[in-house]
């Protein structure tokens, strides 16, 4: 049922809409104009009466300026209908604000809606952000029923935890029936959930100037410092001069927590604070969750008396840890400490807010010469301080939790990383201050870029931390560069630079190169046409967004004989996707061969493995497990997680990201089955599932890891061929060294063909060539430079003398 008659907001706008419009605008002049001529005429024609006349016109003026002030303060504001499913009739759930629109437009038309709202300052807020254009809706189109978006705002209200219709649900339910406005949003590439995204950032702008328009709000007044505060607070001398004053900085309006969805966090940790006894919070996040955040939030509701009783009003103080702990003599830090603690006990009102607590049990040896935790620990256990301490997994697992005494004095909250969703509206909530300070327009393409490729391909933090500095980083740096509005393809653009990985719209010679890709490995690699087809089929999914997002690029096993170009390839494709080869990660798995090499790898007991260290400094990387067969059993199941879920958890309690990674496993097991099976011609491919119940059978491999691998590649020996083009590609390489010395090689076949034959061994590949080039052609050019047999200029022939050996010829 929809009965404007009988809904209260409704009434309430039209009474608005009356007393606002022309007709109430005259009936107030009049009324105004007339009290006073009144008065006037009153006074000149009888001044007997002129003290009656003057105090009835005062007392008229009084009522109508008392009325005035009870309309713009209390009536224009009501903004509240019934919550939807209280009542069976809709309308009687509209906000006033809602019911004004509807009461304009006059009748049940959705494209007099639509226009009507788009007359709204956050209606023109979200299509500026949206970049969408209003004329391109003006032109009309064909609107779904009314029915069928009475059916959509019963639908869309109280996804955003509203109880009512607002005016921005009138929009967004307006994107979710048939009309010109959900085909523009669908051809602008926007979703339902960016519509909601982009509405609750309107909404924090409206929220933001009407804090700036009543200055009569409780949290602008509050603002204000109080008489005597300092002493209602406490006199901590010892405490100010090595902390920081949250609770002043939160007063004045130089920090403004930006929190969302933390509120089960907030509640934790407040009836932690609550608490007769253990009334101590350690909270446990990596960094970027934001822990800070939380407290400061906390600060925010205690400081407003928006809390439990217990914790209203507190004064929260952050300890700056530098200026406790440098410049500091033997016993001056504990003496300090002591200080402090002393001051925030006879206080009595503080929460002591520890940043990094395991710079004060022992993570900072070097600027630390004591162990700061007994100090604390008395005051802790006997309740005669709050404390709110932060740490990352790390340092709680190699500090704290060996401290098991001090540790028992905290109440441990887990603060998990924010998710995408919760990042984006954390930087709309950020934004007007990063438009302000950078003097630029952020679009909502921009932020949600932000989050999205923060989340994907930075990994060393965590949400939103990670957005907030990207976000911040691009704002800089397209002000610096002259532009006034900042979009996606510079966040694009900024990623790409800083991790190598190619974003952003593929076009011109990328475009190219990635269709090509098998040709441009070919450059490096000789033969080997599957292998190199299966992972620049990889490599193209993954720069066209197909890929699973949840597990690496790719994850690849290179079968085959020794010398035959599995590392060469993996160097080739580190090349092309990374942009280096040294972007690669090599493991020697043979180093891995007992279970007990696992802390080798993943570390143990706080610290770092090789393989998880190195996966944290470099994370876009190709991952090289070469000779995978010689590892443990053991050391293999470690990465089954790996292959599956792109995760792996190391000795720090760190979980480190292997989803930007590229992993190649080599191994020359069923090297000998490949051979026979090229020696009787048959096709290798069709043999593939033999080779591979072979191997599973002697127990090399077990089926849970192969079946982990996206493909496994079967590299085949190189043909006489082959060798050759392996030989000439050695050969240019040393060419291209020979160049920078401004001297000229030419090769002759017979060269080439002598160095094939007398280079190439059939077990171990091309592996050999290196060492006879090194030794026959490398040595005896080495030898003429340091003669000076050689110098600048010259061009040097190489070829086969007459005895059937290599021979060098300079020409000047």
């Amino acid at each position: 049922m929809f009965d404007t008659r009988l809904a209260a907001p409704f009434t309430i706008a039209r009474f608005q809409l009356l007393y606002d419009g022309w007709v109430g605008r005259i009936v107030r002049s009049v009324l105004l104009l007339s009290g006073l001529a009144y008065g006037v005429t009153a006074i000149s024609w009888s001044p007997d009466l002129s003290n009656l006349n003057i105090g009835l016109v005062t007392y008229i003026w009084g009522l109508l300026i008392f009325w005035e002030i009870f309309f713009q303060l209390k009536i224009r504001t009501l903004n509240v209908g019934e919550s939807v499913g209280t009542t069976e009739n809709l309308a009687a759930s509209f906000s006033t604000r809602a019911a004004k629109i509807l009461l304009e437009v006059g009748k049940p038309d959705l494209a007099k809606i639509f226009l009507r709202t788009l007359r709204t300052p956050f209606a023109k807020f979200v299509t500026a952000k949206l970049g969408l254009s209003l004329k391109d809706f003006k032109a009309g189109g064909e609107w779904g029923s009314w029915d069928s978006y009475l059916v959509a705002l019963r639908t869309v209200v109280g996804k955003e935890g509203w109880s009512f219709i607002t005016e921005h649900d009138l929009l967004s339910a307006l994107a979710n029936v048939e009309g010109p406005f959900k085909i523009a949003l669908f051809e602008l590439g926007v979703k339902e959930e960016d519509l909601r995204n982009v509405l609750f950032w309107a909404a924090q702008e409206e929220n933001a100037r009407e804090r700036r328009v009543k200055f009569w709000r409780e949290d602008t007044l509050i603002a204000t410092k109080g008489i005597g505060e300092d002493w209602a607070y406490g006199y901590t001398l010892a405490l100010d001069r090595y902390s920081r004053d949250i609770t002043s900085e939160l007063t004045s309006g130089r920090l403004r927590p930006y929190l969302v969805g933390r509120d089960l966090e907030i509640d934790t940790v407040t009836k932690i604070l609550a608490r007769h006894s253990r009334q101590n919070v350690l909270l446990v996040g990596e960094p970027g969750v934001g822990k800070s955040t939380i407290v400061q939030a906390l600060a925010m509701r205690s400081l407003n008396g928006l809390t439990l009783t217990a914790v209203r009003y507190k004064r929260f103080l952050q300890l700056d840890l530098t200026s406790l702990l440098s410049s500091a003599g033997p016993g001056e830090v504990e003496q300090r400490t002591k200080d402090l603690l002393t001051d925030a006990e006879r206080a009595g009102n503080i929460v002591l807010v520890i940043p990094d607590i395991s710079y004060l049990v022992g993570a900072g040896e070097g600027v630390v010469q004591n162990d700061l935790s007994g100090l604390f620990l008395q005051a802790l256990q006997g309740n005669r301080i709050q404390v709110i301490a932060l740490t990352d997994h790390q340092g709680f697992t190699k500090y704290l939790e060996p401290r098991k005494s001090f540790v028992q004095s905290f109440e441990t909250v887990e603060v998990a990383p924010a998710s995408v969703e919760q990042s984006i509206r954390v930087l709309e909530k950020i934004a007007p201050e990063i438009e302000s300070r950078q003097a630029l327009t952020l679009t909502y393409a921009a932020i949600k870029a932000a989050a999205e490729l923060s989340q994907r391909y930075l990994p060393t933090k965590d949400l939103p931390g990670k957005a907030i500095d990207l976000l911040d980083e691009a704002a800089v740096e397209a002000s610096s560069g002259g532009k006034n509005k900042l979009d996606a393809e510079a966040l694009a653009t900024l990623i790409t630079r800083k991790t190598r990985i190619p974003l952003g719209k593929l076009e011109g010679p990328e475009k190219d190169k990635l269709l090509n890709l098998e040709a441009a490995l070919h450059e490096r690699v000789v033969g080997q046409d599957q292998a190199l087809q299966a992972v620049s089929g990889a490599l193209r999914r993954a720069r066209a967004g197909l890929r699973d997002e949840r597990r690496p690029i790719g994850v690849y096993l290179f079968l085959g004989p020794t010398g035959v170009g599995k590392t060469e390839t993996a160097k080739a494709v580190a090349a092309a996707y990374f942009g280096n080869e040294k972007a690669m990660i090599r493991l020697d798995m043979s180093e891995y061969a007992s279970s007990e090499d696992q802390v080798k790898l993943i570390g143990a007991n706080g610290e770092s493995g090789k393989l998880t260290e190195a996966v944290t400094q470099n994370p876009f990387s190709l991952i090289l497990l070469d000779e995978v067969e010689k590892a443990s059993p053991k050391i293999l199941d470690t990465f089954l997680q790996v292959f599956d879920e792109g995760r792996l958890t190391d000795g720090s309690g760190r979980t480190v990201d292997f989803t930007n990674d590229i992993i190649i496993a080599t191994s020359n097991a069923g090297a000998e089955q490949i051979r026979e099976i090229i020696k009787s011609k048959s096709d290798l491919a069709s043999q593939k599932g033999a080779l591979i119940d072979q191997l599973l059978k002697s127990g090399i491999f077990r089926p849970e890891f192969l079946n982990r691998f996206d493909e496994i590649v079967l590299f085949e020996p190189l043909s006489v061929p082959e060798i050759v083009k392996v030989v000439q590609l050695m050969l240019r390489t040393l060419d291209q060294r020979l160049k920078r010395q401004d001297i000229t090689l030419e090769i002759t076949d017979a060269a080439v063909k002598k160095i094939a034959e007398a280079g190439y061994d059939p077990i171990f590949g091309a592996r050999p060539l290196r060492r006879y080039i090194q030794d026959h052609v490398e040595g005896v050019l080495a030898k003429k430079l340091l003669e000076d047999e050689v110098k600048r200029g010259d061009t040097i022939t190489l070829d086969v003398g007459e005895l059937g050996d290599l021979s060098t010829q300079v020409f000047k």
